[in-house]
Formats: C-alpha cells, sequence, structure tokens
C-alpha cells in the first residue's frame, strides 16, 4: 500500500509526505495505483511529518531513514524546496539519523550547499541510472542524472549507484560497462537489482512480455534478474575488482557510513557474492562476534510494544528469534 506516510522496509524506514510522482518510469510500482503520471500530493507538512516519525512504531535512532520513496524529491521546484525544509528540520533538532534519499533528476546546488553544511545530518544520494531506453524512462534526463555523480563526489558528498532495475534491454555486457564507466570514479559503490515485482504490477510489463506468460507468484518473489546480467556483473566484477558493488541496500549503506551491515547479511551467500572491500568485511567479522544477543524480557517489550501475540523460541548460538504469531514486514524487520 501507499499513501500511508511510513512503511518500514528491510534497509530503512521509509518517509513519504508526498505521494506521486511525474517522471512515469514504465516500471514503477507507483503505476499499480495510478500515482506515477502525477505531480505529487502532499499528505504531511514536514513538522508533523517529523512529529509523527519520532513515534512510529518501528523508528529507532540509529534507524536509516529513506525519504520520498512514492515520489522523486528532485522532481520539480516545490518537491526540493518541500524536501529541503523538512531536512532543515532534523538538521535543527538534531534528529541525526543517517538519510537515503533516491533519485533520476538533476541535483539543484543550493540543495547540494545545503548538504555540504550540515553538521548533523548525513545524506546518501542514491542515483539510479542504468543505461535504460526512453520508452521506458521516459522523462529523465539522462546526461543530468549522469552528472549528479561528478557534482556530489566533487562536493565531497555520498553518492551511491542505483544500478536498477536490470532488464533485458539493459542487461548486456556491452550497456553495463557503459553505466559502469559513467560512474565508477565518482560513487562511492553500486547497488544492483532486477525487476522489482508484485501481482499488481504483472500487467504493466509490456517491456519484458514473457514474464505475462510464466507461472509465476509474483507475491512471493522480491526481484527478478535475466540471466545474462548476473554473467555481465560478473566479468564487471572481475576487471574492477577494488570497486565495492553490492546485492543488498544495508551492506552499501554499511560501508558508505563506516559501521558494521545491520541486517545479518555478514557471511551469507549474499555476502560472499558481493565484491566488498577487506576492511569493510573486517568491521562485519568483527561485529558479528560481538554483537549483542537481546534477552527474553527485551524481546518481550519488542513484542509488546508491536502489538504481536504469540510465543517465541530465542537461540543466542544461532542468533535467531523464532516468533509463533503473525508478524508483518515491517514489525519483523523491526
Amino acid at each position: 500500500m501507499i499513501g500511508k506516510g511510513f512503511r518500514q522496509d528491510n534497509t530503512w524506514l521509509a518517509i513519504d509526505p508526498i505521494v506521486g510522482c511525474g517522471l512515469d518510469c514504465q516500471y514503477c510500482f507507483l503505476q499499480a495505483y495510478g500515482k506515477a503520471k502525477t505531480k505529487g500530493k502532499v499528505i504531511m507538512l514536514p513538522k508533523e511529518t517529523l512529529e509523527r516519525l519520532v513515534t512510529f512504531r518501528t523508528y529507532r535512532k540509529d534507524s536509516v531513514l529513506m525519504l520520498g520513496s512514492e515520489t522523486d524529491i528532485f522532481m520539480n521546484r516545490f518537491n526540493s524546496q518541500f524536501f529541503a525544509e523538512l531536512l532543515r528540520l532534523f538538521e535543527y533538532e538534531r534528529i541525526g539519523n543517517p538519510i537515503a534519499v533516491v533519485t533520476k533528476c538533476h541535483i539543484p546546488d543550493e540543495f547540494i550547499q545545503m548538504a555540504q553544511d550540515f553538521k548533523h545530518t548525513t545524506i546518501l544520494f542514491y542515483l539510479s541510472y542504468s543505461g535504460l531506453p526512453k520508452e521506458i524512462e521516459p522523462n529523465v534526463n539522462i546526461e543530468k542524472l549522469k552528472n549528479n555523480f561528478r557534482r556530489l563526489h566533487d562536493a565531497g558528498l555520498n553518492a551511491i549507484h542505483y544500478w536498477r532495475p536490470l532488464l533485458p534491454q539493459n542487461s548486456s555486457l556491452e550497456i553495463m560497462e557503459t553505466v559502469f564507466r559513467d560512474v565508477y570514479r565518482y560513487a562511492k559503490c553500486s547497488v544492483i537489482s532486477g525487476l522489482r515485482t508484485n501481482s499488481r504490477l504483472r500487467e504493466f510489463y509490456w517491456f519484458w512480455p514473457e514474464l505475462k506468460k510464466v507461472d509465476i507468484a509474483f507475491h512471493k518473489v522480491s526481484y527478478i534478474w535475466t540471466q545474462i546480467v548476473i554473467e555481465s556483473i560478473e566479468i564487471i566484477k572481475s576487471k574492477y575488482p577494488n570497486y565495492p558493488i553490492y546485492h543488498v541496500n544495508s551492506c552499501a549503506v554499511a560501508y558508505t557510513l563506516g559501521k558494521p551491515e545491520f541486517n545479518c547479511f555478514y557471511d551469507t551467500e549474499l555476502c560472499k557474492d558481493n565484491s566488498c572491500p577487506s576492511s569493510q568485511r573486517g568491521i562485519c567479522q568483527v561485529d558479528s562476534v560481538t554483537r549483542w544477543f537481546p534477552t527474553e524480557e527485551q524481546i518481550r517489550l519488542a513484542m509488546r510494544s508491536l502489538s504481536i501475540d504469540g510465543n517465541f523460541i530465542a537461540d543466542d548460538k544461532e542468533k535467531t528469534i523464532v516468533v509463533d504469531g503473525v508478524v508483518e514486514h515491517g514489525d519483523l524487520v523491526y
């Protein structure tokens, strides 16, 4: 669902005071809600957004926050000014949470200057660039998007290359190497991702007609990839072994912030597939050994705060908590 204001995702707590985007990207999940060709609707003003955030059930002082996942915060002047005002509130109140923003648009000079001036607010700029043709991203100015990488790098700010979605149209080695050469000198790292799926989006996949024919339970699959993209990315990783390329956002966020990965991906198959510096793996390895495990009372308190009924089994050795009950995805992440 969209338009709720807040949503706990795997990596971050999404904050959406504006709903709707005018970029009309054909793969966007907003297509299924009729919100991919709109100027955006304000559902919370900045002050209310901050007030509701700090009392939201999965908010923590160390939560990574995502601003504007149901719009593009730079798609027009109104959005840019609105989110700048919200970020200035974060800075004034010294909220301190790291903040991610995703964009395909030109970032205004004054916004970059503001981010440079912040003392208590760290912004991670996710630049979504994957080499897709105009018919799939009809309103994206690719040259301005690519120029963001250099501008953020020169300003000393964190640019993360969001290499998504990878579709049949942009999965060839030739296209992927072109994209990579455009960004790797300026980005901190890349995060690769396939096509985000759910059952509501199937009818919109005109650009990948095979997906309309196959028997896939889309609600059970997070992302879909082509085989060729897996082969292409392995070749790129072998050519540039010192450049970080991640499969999950929590790894990219942790690397950029110089902190341990916080979703327990360390030493999993996804972790091993990452191109990750040995220094970052060392940080995660130490954390995996020293990370504290909650007591049973702390687990009960967390479940009560989320109104989760049921019993649980906690295993300190395996670092697992098994809950017998109905748990929403966001609550599980928390």
